[in-house]
């Protein structure tokens, strides 16, 4: 028995009704648990903070409350847009992604204990028995051996949990932040594709306008009442506008594609249904931005950014644990009589020759935090800067929506006035395709405007973070069957 044993066992007392030997084996496994239990090294986590104002440059100090649920979407009063969102929060592929992750998170922290109340590591191999009740409650009389052997750090076991815990939490908030950039990412596509949709129709009736202008033109140019330039100058409109068809197919069809990968869906059944047209969709309500401040709440990759930090703050003990000595005990356990050999062999591990690297670990952790404290005050700033950006985008496509509608009435009025002068012969073919063009003109840039404003509405709902805890919180059916 060495020194350390033998000091040890002297202070176990003999009047417990049991054998000495096994008495010191107790005693030495409880040793073993409490050094486990010792406090963990390195700074203790202290959450950052940051000086924020009290309120957005174009919104009140009102604050915005839990926005994580808030299905927004839906206030687009589009029941195939709301189908499409359900159907890619329950499939998508970087949602399922995110989860698989925390799945992992899960696992690497029940790996070092993690709310499975344990205070060191032990382990027990028995080779060639069965397990029983006798002495430890596992070993029978009649085994012969069994080897036990526990080790555990002097610092750092905390610290472990500690950076597993929080990266566990940071991996369930990457799900919400996954879920927002679904969410921008389809809503974004069917905003845009409903927006083609719209310009094409435009765009057809536009040709159906130049054609009927040719047609006019042709039976005045049979009677000699419009010379050979006047159709070909409508030819050439009627050509110029038909061209825009395939760019603006092209454009609907790319956003179909885009949605059905974010659905994880076949394209065909998709586009069948999208090319039934739908009307644009309108924001007509103004999100509740709340404060600056609400953004730490609210914003999921914030609050990653936050678990990361402190993830990377408990790293530091881990590194600095390496730097102090480490005992392991390890021996085998014998339930012969015949020998009453050494139980545990004690071994103290000095970190002496490789001191230098081990600091510099210490100091890369050092610095890996001060990054991650620096990367959350740049997300907070970011989130910052896009709500106030997307706040006022939105209010000014508003303004432009609203601009735009009279022009287009006027615009249709005054086509409709030209096309009857040019009839009653007061004007010039000229004077009538500039008028059907600045119609088509007008209407597309509503069209276009009505784009803007909904994707800005819908920017400055991801900007607050709303909607990132909708949709499930298990993985699909698919991916477990794939991932067993």
């Amino acid at each position: 028995m060495t020194e350390v044993s033998q000091a040890i066992a002297e202070h176990i007392p003999r009047e417990f009704g049991c054998s000495t030997r096994l008495a010191r084996r107790g005693f030495l496994m409880g040793s073993l648990a409490s050094l486990a239990a010792c406090n963990g090294v390195g700074p203790d986590y202290v959450p950052p903070t940051i000086a924020l104002d009290s309120s957005f440059v174009e919104g009140g100090a009102q604050q915005a409350g839990d926005v994580a649920g808030q299905r927004w979407w839906t206030e687009l009063h589009d029941k195939k847009l709301n189908d499409l969102v359900a159907r890619g929060l329950a499939q998508n592929l970087s949602v399922t992604a995110a989860m698989q992750a925390v799945a992992e998170a899960r696992a690497n922290a029940k790996a070092v204990g993690v709310g499975n109340q344990i205070s060191g590591g032990v382990s027990a191999s028995v080779t060639g028995i069965d397990v029983s009740e006798d002495t430890f409650g596992i070993i029978p009389d009649q085994a012969r051996s069994a080897t036990l052997s526990a080790g555990t750090a002097l610092a750092g076991v905390d610290r472990r949990r500690e950076a597993a815990l929080a990266g566990l939490e940071a991996a369930g908030l990457d799900v919400g932040t996954a879920r927002l950039a679904y969410l921008s990412g389809i809503v974004g596509a069917y905003i845009d594709a409903r927006y083609y949709q719209e310009v094409l129709e435009l765009t057809r009736q536009s040709i159906a306008n130049n054609r009927r202008i040719l047609q006019i033109v042709e039976r005045e140019r049979a009677i000699g009442q419009a010379a050979e330039l006047d159709v070909a100058r409508t030819t050439a409109q009627l050509a110029n506008v038909s061209a825009r068809l395939p760019s603006l197919e092209s454009a609907f069809l790319a956003n179909v594609y885009g949605i059905a990968a974010l659905l994880s869906e076949s394209a065909d059944p998709l586009l069948k249904t999208l090319q039934v047209g739908a009307p644009q969709p309108v924001a007509r309500s103004s999100p509740r931005v709340g404060t600056p401040a609400n953004l730490l709440r609210n914003r999921p990759d914030i609050r990653a950014a936050e678990r990361r930090y402190a993830a990377a703050v408990a790293a530091i003990g881990i590194a600095e644990a390496q730097l102090y000595p480490t005992l392991a005990l390890s021996g085998t356990i014998s339930t012969s009589d015949t020998t009453d050999a050494s139980i545990f062999g004690p071994s103290l591990s000095l970190p002496i020759f490789n001191r230098g690297a081990l600091t510099a670990r210490r100091n890369a952790a050092i610095a890996t935090a001060e990054q991650a404290e620096t990367a959350w005050r740049g997300a907070v700033l970011g989130a910052v800067r896009e709500v106030q950006t997307a706040q006022s985008a939105y209010r000014l496509s508003g303004r432009r929506v609203s601009r735009l509608r009279d022009a287009v009435s006027a615009t249709r009025k005054a086509f409709d006035l030209t096309e009857r002068a040019y009839k009653d012969g007061a004007i010039q073919l000229l004077d009538l395709l500039s008028a059907e063009l600045t119609l088509t003109e007008a209407r597309t840039a509503l069209a276009q405007a009505l784009q803007q404003s909904a994707s800005d509405w819908l920017a400055l709902q991801i900007a607050t973070g709303s909607g990132w805890a909708a949709g499930p919180n298990t993985l699909p059916a698919k991916a477990v069957a794939s991932a067993e």
